[in-house]
């Protein structure tokens, strides 16, 4: 198996979490309404608050990815597997924190 398809089963097996496959290959994965992290070939990449991704760069977890909200994983071999899971669980969490803070700011109608 990929380690691609490695890290998106784990990513799957999460609470709530959807996939949507993309043109040219991969997926985008989202926890409700929210986009969490995308899967491409060779590399994972997750949407994280300025603070977190700074920090998982300046740490050696991740590098910067072109879109300054993302921080991505290189992924090559199996060894790739954890380290980009990891940083997924980052994104997924955030992606829940940020939907039920939502959710409670949303008005009762």
């Amino acid at each position: 198996m990929e380690p691609e398809a490695s890290i998106a089963r784990v990513a799957m097996s999460w609470p709530g979490v959807s996939t949507r496959s993309v043109a040219g290959g991969g997926s985008d994965l989202a926890y409700g309404s929210i986009e969490f992290a995308r899967i491409r070939a060779g590399v994972v990449e997750a949407a994280l608050p300025p603070r977190v991704r700074e920090m998982t760069i300046e740490t050696g977890r991740a590098e910067p990815a072109a879109d300054r909200r993302w921080a991505l994983v290189r992924v090559a071999t199996d060894d790739d597997v954890e380290p980009a899971i990891e940083l997924l669980r980052l994104g997924y969490e955030r992606a829940r924190v940020a939907l039920a803070v939502r959710e409670a700011q949303r008005p009762e109608s």
